[in-house]
This record gives C-alpha cells, sequence and structure tokens, in this order.
C-alpha cells in the first residue's frame, strides 16, 4: 500500500477464539517512549489490570525502548481486540495526563494531527505499525 509517506506494511489479522497471540505494538513514530521506568511501570500495570478486565494467559513478554512484545492467549470468549484496548488505552492516556501535567515541552513528540485535521496526543503508533 502506497502512502504519501512512502510505503506501509500491510497486517494480516488473525483473532480465532481460544489461540494464542503474538502481538507488537510500537512507540508514536517509534519514538523511545519506554526507555524510562516510569512508562514501562504503566505497561505492566496497564497488563495487570487487562488480565481482570479482559483475562488471558501471559506467556511472554519483551518491552524495548521503541515497541513492545507479547504472547498471550485470551480465555475462551474474549476478543483479543479487547485486551489490546485494555492495555493501550490506559497507558496512553497515563501519558498524556502526565504530560500536560508534569512535561508540557513533551507535548509537540506526542501531537498526532490527522489528514482530516484532528488534533490529539498519542503514545502508540496508529493502526498495524
Amino acid at each position: 500500500m502506497r502512502t504519501e509517506h512512502g510505503y506501509r506494511k500491510r497486517r494480516r489479522t488473525f483473532a480465532e477464539q481460544g489461540q494464542a497471540h503474538y502481538l507488537t505494538f510500537s512507540c508514536f513514530r517509534r519514538q523511545r517512549f519506554l526507555q524510562g521506568a516510569r512508562a514501562c511501570e504503566w505497561l505492566v500495570e496497564a497488563i495487570a489490570g487487562a488480565r481482570v478486565r479482559a483475562p488471558f494467559a501471559l506467556w511472554a513478554w519483551v518491552f524495548m525502548p521503541t515497541h513492545v512484545h507479547l504472547l498471550l492467549r485470551p480465555r475462551a470468549g474474549v476478543p483479543i481486540s479487547r485486551v489490546l484496548s485494555t492495555i493501550k488505552v490506559p497507558v496512553a492516556r497515563r501519558a498524556a495526563a502526565f504530560v500536560r501535567r508534569d512535561a508540557p515541552a513533551f507535548l509537540p513528540r506526542m501531537l498526532d494531527v490527522r489528514a482530516d485535521g484532528a488534533r490529539c496526543l498519542r503514545f502508540r503508533q496508529r493502526g498495524g505499525e
């Protein structure tokens, strides 16, 4: 697929119930948001909370400065999309709140302006990147 910024890889999604999933998500614009302990702690807390709200077995994980890898298996009947949102959303909200309150000079690094002109703060990369 061709975009204004060059080529973007296509992401194939397989969401079969009861199967293990290898998940990767990247920080916005591949920035090193997970380099420090604070953001990693937010991620650990979000994963722990997600395991209660959208039960899954966490088999393996790796936090890198620019991205995360997870190997997990949702409990029967729990869609992988629910697992992902219960992990990603709390971290993004905490990061945005922290930056607004304690590090406003960092705001431009998180600012995403969409094609329709909408503006938002992002912790993770949009889509399957």
